[in-house]
C-alpha cells in the first residue's frame, strides 16, 4: 500500500509525489519531464522527501518562494509554513557543519558567535536578564531549567548564576566544549533530544531560543519535550514571526536562512502546542521594523563593526540614534509589535496534560 501523501501509477511504484497544485509551472517542469509518455510525474530531489502538513496532515499546497531545490510552502487547510519537499537529517547535518564550521570572511560561524558574545556580553546580559524575569514571573520558585540549542551556554550560565539548576543540549562540539571549560557548565551534552534518557517529568522549565524553526517534526520534537516537563511546567519558544512577512512576502528575510525549515504565526504554532499537550499563556512579538519593510538582500542586514576608538564609537552612537529618531518605524514599530507583526515570535507555554508513551515516542 502507498504511503499517506503518495501516488501511484500503471507502471510505477509507488513514490512520494506532491500535491500537483503547488507547483508553479516553471518549478513543474524543472522536476519532471517523462517524454516518453504523456503525462508528468515530479520527481523528488536527491536527499529530500514529501511530506504532508506536520499539523494537519494535508497534502495540499499553496508556493510561497522557491528555494532551490525545494519550497516554502503554505497548507491550505491550516495555514502552516514549511519546506517541502524536507531535506532528509544526512542533507541537514551536512549543511549544519559546513555552515557553522566552514569559513566565511571572518572565519567560521560558531567563532564569529562566540566572540560576538564575549565581546558585548553587557548588551547579551540584557537580553537574558529579559528572559529570565519573564520566565521567573510564570515560575516563582527556581528549579531544573533545559535550553534546547544551547549553543556555547550563555544563557545558561546567567540562569545558573540566578540560582537554576543549569541543563542544555546541542550538537555542535566546539560549543559544549566551551560551556563546559570556560563557563563551568557541567549538565550540558553534545546531542539530540531524541538520543537523551531524561526521566519524565524531569524540568520545571525547558527553553527553545531560534531552535524549532530548524526541526524537521517540531510536533514530535514538542511531544518529546512534554513527556520530561514537571506537570504544570513552561515552555518557552523565540522564532520569527510569519506575520512579520505581510509587506515583503517572498522576499522576507526570515525565509532566507537554509537550515529554517518551519515557519510559524501564532495561529499555526498554538494548535501544534496543544497537539502536544501544552497550552499557551502567554504571546509577544518584538521589532516590526527588522523585517517588515528591509529585505533580506539590503544593506541593513549587513554586519555592521562598531568603531575601536572612544570617540569613534561616540560619533557612531549619536549617528545611530539620529537614524532611529528620524525613522517612522521607531514610532510605528511598537504598536505592530502589540497588533502582532513583530519579526520575534515569543510564546509561553504551560504543560496542561501528559502524553502517553506512545504519542511522545512517535
Amino acid at each position: 500500500m502507498a504511503p499517506a501523501g503518495s501516488r501511484t501509477t500503471p507502471g510505477f511504484p509507488a513514490r512520494n509525489l506532491p500535491n500537483l497544485q503547488v507547483l508553479s509551472p516553471g518549478l513543474f517542469w524543472k522536476w519532471a519531464f517523462l517524454p516518453a509518455i504523456s503525462f508528468m510525474i515530479p520527481s523528488i530531489p536527491k536527499d529530500f522527501q514529501w511530506i504532508p502538513c506536520e499539523n494537519c496532515g494535508s497534502d495540499s499546497f499553496d508556493r510561497v518562494v522557491s528555494r532551490d531545490p525545494s519550497a516554502v510552502v503554505r497548507c491550505k487547510s491550516c495555514g502552516l509554513e514549511f519546506i517541502n519537499p524536507l531535506p532528509e537529517e544526512d542533507y541537514l547535518a551536512s549543511l549544519y557543519q559546513s555552515e557553522m564550521q566552514g569559513k566565511n570572511d571572518t572565519g567560521p560561524y560558531f567563532k564569529e558567535y562566540i566572540e560576538d558574545r564575549s565581546r558585548n556580553a553587557r548588551s547579551y546580559e540584557k537580553i537574558y536578564f529579559k528572559r529570565m524575569e519573564l520566565i521567573e514571573g510564570f515560575v516563582p520558585a527556581k528549579g531544573a531549567l533545559l535550553d534546547l540549542g544551547c549553543g556555547a551556554g550563555f544563557f545558561l550560565d546567567f540562569a545558573k548564576k540566578r540560582g537554576w539548576e543549569a541543563h542544555g543540549l546541542d550538537i555542535l562540539p566546539e560549543y559544549i566544549d566551551l560551556a563546559r571549560n570556560q563557563l563551568g557548565l557541567d549538565n550540558v551534552h553534545c546531542s539530540r533530544l531524541e538520543e537523551m534518557d531524561f526521566p519524565e517529568n524531569r524540568f520545571r522549565v525547558v527553553t527553545l531560543w531560534d531552535l524549532i524553526e530548524h526541526l524537521r517534526h517540531p510536533l514530535d520534537y514538542l511531544r518529546r519535550i512534554n513527556r520530561i516537563m514537571e506537570a504544570d511546567g513552561k515552555l518557552v519558544i523565540w522564532t520569527p514571526n510569519t506575520r512579520n512577512a505581510a509587506y515583503l512576502r517572498d522576499r522576507w528575510t526570515g525565509y532566507g536562512p537554509r537550515q529554517h525549515l518551519y515557519f510559524f504565526s501564532r495561529d499555526t504554532l498554538g494548535p501544534l502546542l496543544q497537539k502536544a499537550g501544552f497550552q499557551p499563556a502567554y504571546w509577544q512579538t518584538t521589532k516590526t521594523k527588522k523585517g517588515m519593510f528591509i529585505p533580506q538582500d539590503s544593506l541593513t542586514f549587513q554586519k555592521i563593526v562598531k568603531p575601536a576608538s572612544r570617540w569613534g564609537r561616540i560619533v557612531f552612537s549619536m549617528k545611530r540614534d539620529l537614524n532611529n529618531f528620524i525613522n517612522p518605524m521607531t514610532y510605528l514599530s511598537p504598536v505592530m509589535d502589540e497588533l502582532g507583526f513583530g519579526f520575534n515570535l515569543l510564546v509561553v507555554a504551560v504543560k496542561s496534560r501528559p502524553l502517553s508513551p506512545d504519542a511522545c515516542n512517535s
